[in-house]
């Protein structure tokens, strides 16, 4: 293998693919693993196409396999599959052997132009298997995993110094210590709903994306503070479902908008377990009224006065490709005021929006059980944004580009005053009680679970006990001792979802930011794929798994004191609601 004819091929595979070695590997005896599964990925595999490799098991850990793991290029590792630890019993020479000569691994691998940060799942079989020869079918090593013969760790590969992989065993979604709890809290979802279901509503229809969604460049010769130059970001244009869907919004608009219509726009896959990541830059015809604290929608004529510049170009492409026309004054109205009454103020869903509010937020599509909710301090996040804009554009950061902080229709979302409310009800909502609930009630796909909508504040979830609240809820009947216990145990919920929230922020860096480049407000022109951002989102919960169980047995606690059955045939929720 280490032929002049050999290295000089294994140099030039390299090369072609811009792959580079560590210098202290240059001159290093070469290794066939290395340009094979790079030039098999490059060359043989479509775009998001797979491959299992089997490999020397050192790739996962010696120095000199570094360059693979880095998944230089297109290549992605999903998948690694560990047999080191079966053993084989070969009857017919009664001896045990390993089912390769020498240790390897099954690594599965995707062609990806468009990187995600997908975790690299793992399994590790340990066991024997005895059999007439060393040649084990794969159907007998099926039967043997199902009779235990052999285990089957899962969990996925995190990444040391160097870049070795290393096995984390995932840990199980917890179960619950009361069935009887889950059962109770489905069955009363018809009957005794949570008093925060009459306040929950979706974020804006931010829709079409291409005409809400902006990137700004990096201004060349100085920035107009006034006027900002924006386009519209690729994301609005590539994401399925968004920008190509039946092939109708897909212009990229640009030019000079005034500032005070641009900001942060929260979707859905920005919202992780207690934390919030990858911000939109979003072009909105709304002013901030923060003496008010409302949003104000403009008319249609100030929109066309103010944001025809944006506007236009992507009324203009639309019409003539649409229609086979250039749009008449009327027609551009017509569209601003479908825009607006169909989409970006349906239900009046902006206006019922506060620039100034603790506002907790939870996604509302996919499966349950890896449900991300948030509170966000709108006020303090804009304070953020601005400086991380400002940077990015490399002027003063004490300058304000971005007017407010939106929430999105992906998102259901309640605003707040009080900050240990917001919190309450987030712990409540990331508990496994409540997700396993909600788990069980929304509808399937092929998938698993698919919408969530309101179906959490369906639940008996009580309002949080003020101490005015307390006074009256004395007044009403309940017992003292059940006050002080049910708003202790909701203190304490809040101060755990303030606590994690510290800690998932730096999770989210450390995951989103150092790993894909993009930073709390996206000033980039890449974007987060569904199965990244549920893949974070998992993993985020494997690392606050011991923060979880306490937040578990908290909820488990308080749900239970709220459904008992009092003398009078009620229970603590109806003692809870607030006086009208």
């Amino acid at each position: 293998m280490e032929s002049e004819r050999f290295r000089e091929w294994y140099d030039k595979v390299l090369d072609f693919y811009r792959v580079s070695l560590r210098s202290e590997f240059l001159g290093a005896p070469a290794d066939t693993a290395i340009p094979f599964v790079i030039h098999s990925v490059n060359y043989y595999l479509k775009p998001d196409g797979y491959l299992y490799f089997v490999v020397p098991a050192s790739v996962l850990r010696g120095h000199q396999y570094e360059v693979l793991r880095r998944e230089e290029g297109v290549l992605k590792i999903h998948k690694v599959v560990d047999l080191e630890k079966v053993k084989i019993l070969d009857l017919s020479k009664d001896r045990v052997d390993t089912i390769f000569n020498v240790p390897c691994v099954l690594l599965l691998a995707r062609k990806e132009v468009e990187k995600s940060v997908k975790e690299i799942s793992g399994v590790v079989y340990e066991g024997t298997i005895a059999y007439k020869s060393k040649n084990v079918p794969y159907t007998v090593f099926v039967d043997a995993v199902k009779r235990n013969s052999v285990k089957a760790v899962e969990g996925i590969y995190t990444t040391g110094p160097r870049n070795i992989f290393v096995f984390v065993p995932r840990k199980e979604e917890r179960k619950l210590e009361s069935p009887e709890l889950l059962d109770k809290l489905v069955a009363l979802s018809k009957t005794k709903k949570s008093p925060y279901l009459d306040k929950v509503i979706a974020g804006i229809s931010a829709y079409p994306r291409n005409f809400i969604l902006a990137q700004i460049p990096k201004p060349k010769y100085g920035l107009d503070l006034e006027h900002i130059y924006v386009k519209t970001h690729p994301r609005a244009i590539t994401r399925k479902g968004e920008g190509e869907e039946k092939g109708e919004w897909i212009q990229i608009l640009e030019g000079r908008v005034p500032s005070r219509y641009l900001y942060l726009l929260v979707t859905g896959d920005n919202v992780f377990p207690f934390g919030v990541w990858g911000l939109n830059i979003a072009v909105l015809p709304a002013i901030a009224d923060y003496i008010n604290n409302k949003f104000v929608v403009l008319n249609t004529d100030r929109i066309l006065a103010e944001l025809g510049e944006w506007y236009l170009k992507g009324i203009r492409e639309y019409y003539s490709k649409k229609e086979g026309k250039e749009p008449k004054e009327k027609d551009a109205e017509e569209f601003i005021e479908w825009l607006l009454r169909e989409r970006i103020n349906y239900q009046n869903k902006f206006g019922k929006q506060k620039p100034k509010a603790y506002t907790l937020i939870y996604n509302t599509s996919g499966d349950a059980l890896n449900m991300g909710s948030a509170v966000i301090d709108r006020v303090e996040i804009l304070s953020k944004a601005n400086r991380i804009v400002a940077e990015a554009m490399g002027v003063n950061n004490d300058i304000q580009i971005i007017s407010g902080v939106v929430v999105d229709y992906t998102n259901y979302m309640i605003d707040f005053d009080d900050v240990y409310e917001a919190h309450y009800l987030c712990a409540l909502l990331q508990s496994t009680p409540i997700r396993q609930a909600v788990h069980r009630l929304q509808p399937r796909g092929k998938k698993g679970g698919r919408h969530i909508t309101n179906i959490p504040l369906q639940l008996p979830i009580p309002n949080f006990v003020t101490d005015e609240g307390a006074s009256d809820v004395r007044k009403q009947g309940s017992t003292e001792s059940d006050i002080e216990y049910l708003r202790g145990l909701q203190l304490e919920l809040a101060r755990r979802s303030m606590q994690l929230h510290e800690n998932v922020e730096k999770l989210l860096e450390e995951y989103v930011y150092n790993e894909y480049n993009i930073p709390f407000v996206n000033t980039t022109d890449k974007a987060l794929d569904p199965q990244s951002v549920a893949a974070v989102r998992k993993r985020i919960r494997h690392d606050i798994a011991e923060y979880q169980e306490r937040i578990d047995t908290l909820a488990s606690e308080l749900l239970s004191l709220v459904l008992q059955n009092k003398a009078k045939a009620r229970t603590l929720l109806d003692y809870s609601k607030p006086k009208r």
